[in-house]
């Protein structure tokens, strides 16, 4: 009976130390962090300056964005658990470059670096 005892506190001491540590630590993350290049082109293979560029992933609870640069690419560092990225091309700057319609794409992560063909709004 005794030794039923012994076990059970041992049993209730080592779980109560890990709930601890985890409460103390938190759980590592198992989400890995990718370099993504985006190029953002024409129907004509042009590159598009001034386009904003809409990384979502399912680590981070805000999106991340960037605006393309004269050559039309966008560089992103991000973390994602299932290396799936849902990427959202938006025309700010209206026509100043063309104007494109607003265009949704999901990347595997790995792959890169990556090409969006925008169509424009006629």
């Amino acid at each position: 009976m005794l030794g039923f005892i012994k076990k059970s506190l041992l049993w209730i001491a080592s779980g109560t130390v890990s709930v601890i540590l985890t409460a103390c630590y938190g759980v590592n993350s198992m989400a890995e962090c990718f370099s993504k290049k985006v190029t953002i082109i024409d129907s004509e293979g042009n590159p598009i300056k001034g386009l904003d560029v809409t990384l979502y992933t399912d680590y981070y609870s805000d999106p991340y964005t960037e605006r393309t640069d004269d050559a039309g690419v966008v560089e992103m560092i991000f973390c994602s658990e299932n290396s799936k990225v849902t990427v959202e091309v938006f025309d700010v700057d209206e026509d100043e470059n063309g104007e494109f319609k607003e265009k949704t794409v999901i990347f595997s992560a790995d792959d890169n670096p990556e090409t969006i063909v925008m169509e424009s709004v006629e």
